[in-house]
């Protein structure tokens, strides 16, 4: 599946059940929330 470009919301955040105080990536370039350990996220690469 693809991830929403912009989904770094912080209602999106929460609705995915993020404990607070939890490191999230996000990408600089679409504001998407990026996996664990990728250099760049698949929607601007």
């Amino acid at each position: 599946g693809a991830v929403p470009k912009g989904n770094a919301t912080k209602e999106m955040i929460q609705q995915l059940g993020f404990r607070e105080g939890q490191v999230i990536f996000k990408c600089q370039r679409c504001c998407s929330i990026k996996p664990d350990r990728a250099h760049h996220c698949s929607v601007c690469q």
